[in-house]
C-alpha cells in the first residue's frame, strides 16, 4: 500500500513534533495551500510544500502578532513534514495481511489471557472512509460496531480500520479496537475506563510483541491536549491519565473487578465518584468501600518493570501546555539567554512583527499557565524547575500552540 499526497502528510504529521495544535489544523492549510490531491506522494509533491512553505515566508513578513507567529509556525511544521518524508518510505507494502495475522497470532490471544475472557474477535474491515454517521468522510483511525452499536448505526458487527491508517505501529489502532468488544464496553460504556483499558491493552500487547517501548516516544507526538487550553481542571480526565491512576492504586486486579461489574451489574459500582477518588489519591481499602457496593478484598498491587514504564511515561506526559502563537514564540525567545535563568524585559522581546500591547497579553497568558516569572520591577524570567528546565517543555513536545487562524474573541477567552 502506498499513500497519496494527502495520507503522506498526515502520516508525517503524526510521526514529527509539530508545534501547532490539534494537527487537523496545519493538515487542511497545508492540503489546501498545496492544492494535494489523492494521486501518489512523489518528489514533486516535496516540492511543491517546499514552495507553499517560501510563499507562507514572504506573506509573513507583512504580518503582526498572533498572525505573524501563526504563519511562521506552520512554516516549521511544513518542514518538518517534508524532512520527514524525504527520509522515510510511504509505501508499506502488503500491511493489510500483516495486520490480519498480527490479530490472529497475538491480539487475540493475548486479550483472552489478560482479560480472562472467552472471546472470539468479530470481523476486521479495511475501509476507505469509516462507516459511522457523524465521520463518513474520515479516512483514518478506527471504530468498532459490536451487537449494540450495530442495531443503532443500522451497520454490520465488526472492526473498521480506515485505509489511512495502514502505516507502520498501526498495531497499536487494532489492539484498541479489538480490545472494545473483548470488554463488552457498550451498552454500559464509561467513557474514561473504556478508552483507557483498551489503550493499556493496546501499550502492552505491542510493547511485549516488539520487546520495548520505543513506540512511545511517536505516541507522545500524536497525543492531543483535549481541552487544556480552556479548562485545565479536564485535564485530569483523560483517558490515558485516569486510568492509571486507577492501575497505581488497585492494579489490574481491580481493573478485571470493575470490568466483570460494568458488564453484569453496573448499578453496584458508583461510577460517578471514581474519578474525583482517584485525583485525591485514596488508598485501596478506602475506593473499595465508597465506590463498590459489594464487599471486596483486594491485595496490594504489583507491577512488572513493563507496566510500571508503561504507567510512567502515560502519566509523565499527561500535563501539557497550550499557548497561542505569539505566546509560544515569545516563551522561545525567553529561553534564548544564556546561562539560564536570564532575564528579560517585556520591550526586549519586540521586533516589526510584535506590538507591545500584544506582547502584553501574550505575558500575561504564559504568566497564567505557570511556565513563567514576571517581577515586580518588570523583568521576565522562564520558570525553572528543581529537575527540569523550562526548555523541557519545548523539547519534550508538551507544549504547543493552538492552530486556528487568528481570531481576537478566541485567543482573548484563554
Amino acid at each position: 500500500m502506498k499513500l497519496d499526497e494527502r495520507g503522506a502528510v498526515r502520516y508525517a504529521l503524526s510521526r514529527v513534533q509539530t508545534t501547532l495544535y490539534p494537527k487537523q489544523y496545519p493538515y487542511e492549510e497545508i492540503v489546501s495551500r498545496g492544492c494535494l490531491s489523492e494521486k501518489d506522494y512523489t518528489l514533486d509533491t516535496s516540492q511543491t510544500l517546499m514552495q507553499v512553505r517560501q510563499e507562507i515566508l514572504d506573506e509573513l513578513e507583512q504580518k503582526k502578532d498572533q498572525e505573524y507567529a501563526f504563519l511562521l509556525l506552520l512554516s516549521r511544521d511544513i518542514f518538518s513534514v517534508v524532512d520527514f518524508l524525504s527520509q522515510n518510505s510511504v509505501d508499506f507494502g502488503d500491511i493489510k495481511s500483516r495486520l490480519e495475522a498480527y490479530a490472529k497470532d497475538t491480539i487475540v490471544p493475548n486479550l483472552r489471557k489478560k482479560l480472562e475472557v472467552e472471546y472470539e474477535p468479530p470481523p476486521i474491515n479495511i475501509v476507505t472512509s469509516l462507516p459511522w454517521a457523524p465521520t463518513p468522510r474520515r479516512k483514518g483511525g478506527g471504530f468498532g460496531a459490536d451487537r449494540w452499536q450495530a442495531d443503532r448505526y443500522g451497520m454490520p458487527e465488526g472492526i473498521y480500520i480506515g485505509e489511512a491508517s495502514l502505516v507502520p505501529e498501526s498495531e497499536i489502532l487494532l489492539v484498541h479496537e479489538l480490545a472494545h468488544p473483548a470488554i463488552q464496553a457498550f451498552p454500559n460504556f464509561v467513557p474514561w475506563f473504556d478508552e483507557g483499558l483498551c489503550n493499556l491493552m493496546a501499550f502492552i500487547i505491542y510493547g511485549e510483541s516488539r520487546g520495548d517501548l520505543g513506540f512511545r516516544r511517536n505516541m507522545l507526538y500524536r497525543q492531543e491536549f483535549a481541552d487544556y487550553v480552556a479548562n485545565p481542571a479536564r485535564l485530569f480526565r483523560r483517558p490515558n491519565h485516569l486510568f492509571c491512576s486507577l492501575l497505581i492504586i488497585g492494579g489490574f486486579d481491580l481493573v478485571k473487578i470493575l470490568m466483570r461489574y460494568k458488564q453484569n451489574d453496573p448499578e453496584k459500582v458508583k461510577w460517578n465518584s471514581i474519578p474525583a477518588l482517584l485525583q485525591e489519591g485514596v488508598d485501596l481499602r478506602t475506593f473499595l468501600e465508597q465506590v463498590i457496593f459489594d464487599p471486596v478484598d483486594l491485595p496490594e498491587p504489583e507491577f512488572s518493570p513493563l507496566l510500571r514504564r508503561i504507567i510512567g511515561t502515560v502519566l509523565a506526559h499527561s500535563v501539557s501546555h497550550v499557548f497561542t502563537p505569539l505566546a509560544y514564540i515569545l516563551f522561545e525567545k525567553i529561553l534564548e539567554r544564556e546561562p539560564r535563568p536570564g532575564t528579560w524585559m517585556i520591550d526586549e522581546l519586540l521586533d516589526k512583527h510584535i506590538t507591545k500591547a500584544e506582547s502584553e497579553k501574550a505575558i500575561a497568558e504564559l504568566k497564567k499557565r505557570s511556565v513563567i516569572w514576571v517581577f515586580p520591577n518588570g523583568d521576565i524570567e522562564p520558570y525553572m524547575g528543581p529537575h527540569v528546565g523550562a526548555n523541557h517543555f519545548l523539547e519534550s513536545g508538551q507544549v504547543r500552540a493552538w492552530a486556528r487562524r487568528y481570531e481576537l474573541r478566541k485567543w482573548s477567552n484563554t
